[in-house]
This record gives structure tokens, C-alpha cells and sequence, in this order.
């Protein structure tokens, strides 16, 4: 899970003209930029009026995934987060299962 976070001063919807179109043409590629870096983005959400953005993402090692972000130039204009996680059915199987068979 990837959690952007930025404040008002340097959201991408009010900077400098030039630099915002140049962020946000290279975040428009950020699918095409994860392919590139091996990472799968499973989907992606936003809160504008927050400026936080979140992602799920699918990769082998976490500077695969610092690289998209990077690239993109998404940290650029925001904090970036990489927080490793796993999926319910897994969090199970490896944490909860084992506490109870203990």
C-alpha cells in the first residue's frame, strides 16, 4: 500500500502552470512507468479535497516501487509512503493461525 500525501501549498492543482503540466503528464504514465519497473498497480484511489492519494500495488522489492513513484514524479509534490502489507487470508494463515495452534 502506497499512501501520498501532500498540503495545499504543494498540491498539483495549485502550483506553477509549468511545473504542474510537467507532473502531470508523467503522472498520467505511472501505469505504463510500473510496468517498466516490474510493479502491477492493482488500483489506486484519491481525496482531493484531503490531497491524499492511496495505491495498492503488487511488487518484489520496495525500490521497485520508491522508483515509480519517483519517475512519475509523483514525490515530487508529495510525502511517499511504501507501507508492506499483506492480504487478510494471509494475515491469517501466518499470524492468527499460529497463535491459536500455539
Amino acid at each position: 500500500m502506497v499512501e501520498l500525501t501532500h498540503g495545499p501549498e504543494t498540491c498539483i492543482a495549485a502550483r506553477d502552470p509549468l511545473i504542474t503540466e510537467t507532473d502531470a503528464r508523467h503522472f498520467l504514465e505511472i501505469k505504463s512507468i510500473a510496468i517498466d519497473h516490474n510493479v502491477k498497480i492493482i488500483n489506486g484511489w484519491s481525496f482531493p479535497i484531503g490531497h491524499q492519494l492511496w495505491y495498492v500495488v503488487e511488487a518484489e522489492e520496495s525500490h521497485a516501487i520508491a522508483e515509480v513513484f519517483k519517475d512519475s514524479r509523483a514525490a515530487s509534490w508529495n510525502t511517499v509512503r511504501i507501507n508492506p502489507v499483506v492480504n487478510h487470508d494471509e494475515f491469517v494463515e501466518k499470524i492468527l493461525e499460529p497463535i491459536l495452534n500455539s
